[in-house]
């Protein structure tokens, strides 16, 4: 059986020697300061000690000093924290002198620092601005769709002959705009069963004092109370099942699955089974409510375009789920004796697992969160040179029933953005003016910065389809390509016909005269130095007066001048950046 030789998953069980291991080379890192390494350590001791141990409360002990070192007012309230959890769990009665020292000298540090302006307010003086944007206009909708629960009231879902089921939007909306704020319906951190120890395993955030699963040695939690809803919601079932599926190198796709039925819990599954009906995407008329199992079940599942490898790997892992959620999580054992004992159950839920090992791969996004490379661990502010090395970096992946409509493009007019610290909560945002009647379109992959080949190839063998967008079909120059044209002359597009490129003052296609050749140039260089003047402002880490430049410059690009044309996504992607500030951004000010 699969999962038979349960001797293999010692190591994978809380250990008090282990724990204590990990605790010894984290007290090494510690001594010569090396507070990052020491952190991580402490966090994967954690993971292994036995709960309510004396092993726990040295751990959360010893990581109080490393928070005290630092200095500064968010790890001195981590400091008395764990302080507060040492005690809790069993803390040596010879070495509580010691801790309540380090709390009394704890607090002296935080009076000192109360007393000193907040450094995020000196390097970012816009900063309460950044968050009330962030808050109630990129993350807010401001006039809900009644149809479409995680949409604005201008988006529309249709449906194209070949495409299938599209977003589309009802009027013009300007660059910049956010048009869906979504919610995953599952989500599952990148390296779940690698220890990452860095992030939330619940509402996915970015931790340094996290708190371990009482159970397993996996899962890392933010507080108390996000353990206890992990464990209320779905973790209850999972969690015995990890040590297996981390022996087993289970792929990604797999836990999100698993994570899935586990979130319907064994009443919602009964209730499904009750139901025994497939559900109906064609349904008009209907609203979209991107929180219901529903919606998440239609997702376009590609099952016929599967090889038999693949089909066959799908139905073993859908098998093996079935085994796991039976003999070794207590899922099974919640369900109705009426239902287990149905002949029809199991066979039943194995082809919903498999439905689901078909359709969330190819709806699964990424959750990014920016690094930003600092030079002193002291220091909050953020200098042009990390801003402009920053990267996007993966650190999740989530099924979002609403953002997952919206169609692939190699020259997308809109881009998501993952909140990282509250459950993996996205929005999109146009990053051109967008007409009324246009399909919203994301980019799959690195849109035209990778060859037509590379492109098609990624496509075809990860989403089965043939991209045909307008810069494949056109074989559009690649971006690296453009961005180096630095003297790259535009071309000016007819403003009566739209058609038409001017010769001079002439259209090329209705032939009349337009505007003089030198108002356009001057036209031109004034939104070229409005453009580098955004670009500056980003690089001063001023994203909001950066945003309100652009928006015009955007216009203008987009109206006046035929594309591909490298000062266009230049200027796409200084918004980019600067949103990335705003989403991402707050996030860093902490990190070591």
């Amino acid at each position: 059986m699969y999962f038979s030789n349960s001797f293999l998953l010692l190591d994978y069980k809380k250990n008090a020697t282990i724990s204590s291991t990990l605790r010894e080379k984290s007290n090494e890192a510690f001594k010569i300061r090396e507070f990052r390494q020491a952190l991580h350590g402490y966090n994967l001791a954690l993971c292994f000690a036995p709960e309510g141990s004396q092993e726990m409360g040295l751990i959360y002990g010893n990581r109080s000093a490393v928070f005290l070192e630092l200095n500064k007012r968010s790890y001195l309230e981590r400091c008395f924290k764990d302080i507060d959890l040492a005690l809790r769990n069993q803390y040596s009665e010879k070495l509580k002198q010691k801790l309540e020292q380090r709390r009394s000298k704890c607090s002296r540090k935080m009076e000192l620092l109360l007393s000193i302006p907040d450094q995020r307010m000196i390097s970012s003086p816009n900063c309460l601005e950044i968050d009330e944007y962030k808050e109630n206009v990129l993350f807010k909708l401001q006039s809900p769709n009644p149809l479409i629960s995680a949409a604005e009231d201008f988006v529309q879902i249709s449906k194209h002959p070949v495409r299938g089921r599209e977003l589309l939007v009802t009027k013009d909306v300007p660059p910049g705009t956010p048009l869906v704020v979504d919610k995953p319906f599952v989500h599952v951190l990148k390296n779940v069963l690698q220890w990452d120890v860095q992030h939330c395993h619940h509402c996915l955030k970015e931790i340094m004092d996290g708190i371990p699963c009482p159970e397993c040695v996996f899962a890392m939690y933010c507080s108390e109370k996000c353990q206890k809803e992990s464990f209320e919601k779905f973790h209850r079932y999972e969690c015995p099942c990890w040590g297996y599926l981390h022996l087993n190198h289970a792929p990604r796709y797999v836990l999100l699955t698993l994570r899935l039925i586990c979130i319907l819990q064994p009443l919602g599954v009964t209730k499904l089974f009750n139901k025994r009906e497939i559900f109906d995407a064609s349904a008009e008329g209907n609203i979209y409510e991107s929180e219901s199992y529903k919606t998440i079940y239609q997702l376009v599942s590609h099952e016929n375009d599967h090889d038999d490898v693949e089909n066959f790997s799908n139905t073993m892992q859908s098998l093996i789920l079935v085994s796991l959620l039976e003999h070794v999580s207590t899922f099974f054992r919640e369900l109705d004796l009426e239902i287990t004992n149905s002949a029809n159950f199991r066979p039943w839920l194995t082809s919903i697992i498999l439905h689901h090992l078909q359709n969330l791969p190819c709806n699964s996004i990424s959750l990014d969160e920016l690094s930003v490379p600092s030079t002193k661990t002291e220091d909050f502010s953020i200098n042009a040179e990390s801003i402009k090395k920053a990267q996007l970096e993966q650190y999740a992946s989530g099924v979002y029933t609403t953002i997952s409509l919206i169609n692939h493009s190699c020259d997308p007019n809109v881009k998501r953005f993952n909140d990282s610290i509250n459950h993996g909560r996205m929005c999109i945002i146009s990053l051109r003016g967008i007409k009324r009647g246009e399909t919203l379109y994301t980019s799959y992959t690195k849109s035209i910065q990778d060859s037509l080949q590379e492109r098609q190839k990624y496509l075809r063998d990860n989403y089965y389809f043939q991209c045909s967008c307008q810069p494949c079909a056109e074989n559009w120059p690649l971006l690296p390509t453009l961005f180096t044209k630095i003297d790259q002359k535009p071309r000016f597009r007819c403003q009566v016909c739209s058609q038409g490129i001017l010769r001079k003052e002439y259209c090329g296609s209705c032939k009349k005269r337009r505007t003089s050749q030198s108002k356009l140039v001057m036209e031109y260089d004034q939104n070229i130095q409005q453009f580098y003047k955004s670009y500056d402002l980003v690089l001063q880490n001023d994203p909001m007066e950066a945003i309100k430049i652009l928006i015009p410059v955007l216009k203008y690009f987009q109206s006046n001048i035929v594309q591909p044309f490298g000062k266009t996504y230049m200027a796409q992607d200084t918004l980019k950046r600067a949103l990335d500030l705003i989403v991402y951004f707050p996030n860093n000010y902490s990190s070591l």
